[in-house]
C-alpha cells in the first residue's frame, strides 16, 4: 500500500529496498528448504526437485523441461503487451515528475499502475453501483443456485453447536448431493480393487462440511485460502482388518456420510478464510492489508434468520429440517468487491473440488492431486464471474427485488478489473515460475542452477556433516548465506532480463525472500499460468 500511495520517488525506492532485503532470517530458511528438497531428490533417484515434482510426481506437464518450454513461450508471447503497458507507465511517470526521460523502476510500478489502471472515475461509480448486488447473503445465496443448478451439490445454512466456532462471524454449511444420477464417484484413485473404491454418494448424502470464516480481525492469517481440516476417504468395515469402522469425527454425526456392508465414507470437513474488506472500493481479498473490522458479537450479527426474508437462504441453501427448531449460523453483514467476489469464488472452486472427490486414500483425496491440477476447478470457477449470465445468478440486489447485476454494470465491473495491466502481470508469473524452476533444478536451458553446485551450498547450511539436523555439534556456516543468495540473485537476474525486461531488474535484489509460494508450490509454481 506504501508503493502505490507515496509520490515521493525516493521514498518508494526505500522502502523497495528494505522489503527486498527482509526478512533476512528467510535466507537461512529458504537454503534448509532447498537443501532438504535436493537431497531429496536424489535420494528418490530424481536428478532434482523439480523433475520429481513433474516426471515423478504424475503431473500434467510430464518433465521439467515441458514446464521451462510453456514459462518461456508465455513470456515470449506476452512480450509485446508487456513492453506497451510498461511504456504506459513510463510516461504516465515523465507526466508526473515533468521528467521526459524518467526510466520506469521496479519501485514506480504499483504507484503508477494504481493512478493509470482501474478504468479511472468510471470504475469507481461502477463500484458504488454494483455495491447492492454483492452484499454478502446475497451473493451466497446466489452461488448457492449455481452450484446446485450446475454441480447438483445443495448448499445448506446449519446451525452451530456451542463452541464450534473459533470466531464471531463463522458460518457453517453443509455440502449435499443433490444428484440423482450414478455420479462420478469410484473412480478416484483404484478402480479394479476387488469393488472397494467408494461407491458414488446416494441422493441427499452429506459431501463435506464447510465453515466460512470471511470477517477480518486482528492476527488472522492473510490472504484468502481454503484449509482441508479433515480429508474424505473409504473406510472399510468393521472386522475387515483394514483400518476400523472409522468414526474419528467430530462428534456431530457427520463423520460418516454413508455405511453399508462394505464400508463407509470419512466426510471431508474444510475451512474457506478470506478478510472480506466491505464496502463498495474494498480492495481483493488475496492479501490486502486493508481492515474493516466487522463486531458482530457471539456468532456474528444475524443478516436474516428466516427461510422467505430478502436476505435470508434460498431453496438452495436452505436451513435444516429441526423441530424445535434450533440457532443457526448467522451471515456476517459484509459487502465484497469485485475482486473479493472472484477470489470467493476462486476459493470456492477448491471446496467443490474436494467435496466431490471420492477416493479410497485420503492422500489422493481433492486438492491432494498433481499440484499442476490442482488450480484447474477453482480458475474454472473463476470464469463464472466473468460471463454476464452466471453472474445474474451470483450477484443480486440486497432488495426484496432480488434484481440481477445488469448486464451493463457487470461488463464495466469486467472492464475495470482488465483495465489493470494484464500482460506486466503474466509476464511477472512467468517469472516468479521460471525462478521457482530454476531454485529446485529446472528452468529454460542456460539459465538452469546446477543443481548440484546448489546442493554443495545448501550443505553447508543446517550442519551437513557436523552433527546432523537438530544434533547437539550442529555448526552452521553463516558465510555460505551470502554465497547463496548473491547465487540466487544473480540466477532470478538473468531471468528477468530475458524473460521479464519490461521492468529492468534491480542488480543485487533478494526477490526470494519474500517469495512466500517457494515453500508451499515449490517447484510448482507454475500451476498458475498452466
Amino acid at each position: 500500500r506504501f508503493l502505490s500511495s507515496v509520490p515521493d520517488e525516493a521514498a518508494r525506492e526505500a522502502a523497495w529496498r528494505a522489503g527486498q532485503a527482509s526478512p533476512s532470517a528467510n535466507a537461512r530458511v529458504a537454503a534448509r528448504m532447498l537443501r532438504g528438497r535436493a537431497e531429496m531428490a536424489a535420494l528418490l533417484g530424481a536428478p532434482s526437485d523439480a523433475a520429481l515434482k513433474t516426471a515423478g510426481g504424475g503431473a500434467l506437464a510430464g518433465a521439467p523441461g515441458a514446464v521451462a518450454a510453456f514459462l518461456a513461450s508465455a513470456a515470449d508471447q506476452v512480450a509485446p503487451l508487456a513492453n506497451a503497458e510498461a511504456e504506459r507507465l513510463r510516461r504516465a511517470k515523465c507526466r508526473h515528475t515533468a521528467d521526459p526521460s524518467a526510466r520506469l523502476r521496479a519501485w514506480d510500478v504499483d504507484f503508477y499502475s494504481a493512478r493509470e489502471g482501474g478504468g479511472g472515475g468510471g470504475a469507481a461509480a461502477a463500484a458504488a453501483a454494483a455495491a447492492p448486488y454483492l452484499h454478502l447473503p446475497s451473493v451466497l445465496e446466489g452461488l448457492g443456485e449455481l452450484v446446485l443448478r450446475v454441480f447438483g451439490v445443495c448448499m445448506r445454512l446449519e446451525p452451530l453447536g456451542p463452541g464450534e466456532a473459533w470466531a464471531p462471524g463463522v458460518v457453517r454449511v453443509g455440502l449435499l448431493n443433490e444428484d440423482s444420477g450414478s455420479g462420478g464417484g469410484g473412480h478416484g484413485d483404484d478402480d479394479d480393487d476387488g469393488g472397494r473404491s467408494p461407491a458414488p454418494p446416494a441422493p441427499g448424502e452429506r459431501l463435506a462440511t464447510l465453515y466460512l470464516d470471511l470477517c477480518p480481525r486482528p492476527g488472522k492469517t492473510p490472504g484468502s485460502v481454503l484449509f482441508p481440516v479433515r480429508c474424505g476417504r473409504a473406510i472399510p468395515p468393521q472386522g475387515s482388518g483394514l483400518g476400523g469402522s472409522g468414526n474419528d469425527g467430530d462428534g456431530d454425526g457427520d463423520a460418516l456420510s454413508s455405511s453399508s456392508s462394505s464400508g463407509s465414507y470419512q466426510t471431508p470437513v474444510m475451512v474457506l478464510v478470506m478478510s472480506i474488506g466491505g464496502g463498495a472500493g474494498g480492495a481483493g481479498g488475496d492479501g490486502d492489508d486493508e481492515q474493516h473490522y466487522y463486531d458482530g458479537g457471539g456468532g456474528g450479527a444475524a443478516s436474516g434468520s428466516s427461510d422467505d426474508g430478502p436476505t435470508g437462504w434460498s431453496a438452495s441453501l436452505r436451513q435444516p429440517r429441526q423441530s424445535p427448531p434450533q440457532p443457526h449460523s448467522s451471515v456476517p453483514d459484509l459487502t465484497l468487491s469485485w475482486r473479493e467476489l472472484r477470489t470467493l469464488v476462486h476459493e470456492a472452486g477448491h471446496a467443490l473440488h474436494n467435496a466431490c472427490s471420492r477416493t479410497r486414500y485420503q492422500h489422493l483425496w481433492g486438492t491432494r492431486c498433481a499440484q499442476d491440477v490442482v488450480e484447474v476447478p477453482s480458475h474454472l470457477l473463476e470464469h463464472f464471474v466473468s460471463d454476464a449470465r452466471s453472474a445474474a445468478v451470483l450477484a443480486r440486489h440486497r432488495s426484496p427485488s432480488r434484481a440481477p447485476l445488469p448486464a451493463a454494470l457487470h461488463a464495466k465491473l469486467c472492464r475495470a478489473m482488465d483495465a489493470s495491466f494484464p500482460a506486466l502481470e503474466l509476464q511477472h508469473q512467468a517469472l516468479l515460475a521460471l525462478a521457482d524452476q530454476a531454485l529446485h533444478g529446472g528452468g529454460p536451458a542456460g539459465f538452469a542452477l546446477d543443481p548440484a553446485s546448489l546442493l554443495a551450498l545448501y550443505g553447508t547450511i543446517g550442519g551437513q556433516g557436523g552433527g546432523g539436523e537438530g544434533g547437539g555439534g550442529e555448526e552452521e556456516d553463516d558465510g555460505a548465506l551470502p554465497r547463496i543468495d548473491a547465487a540466487v540473485s544473480s540466477a532470478w537476474g538473468a531471468l528477468s532480463t530475458r524473460y521479464a525486461p519490461s521492468v529492468p531488474f534491480v542488480a543485487g535484489s533478494q526477490p526470494h525472500l519474500r517469495f512466500a509460494h517457494l515453500s508451499t508450490y515449490g517447484a510448482a509454481y507454475y500451476a498458475y499460468p498452466y
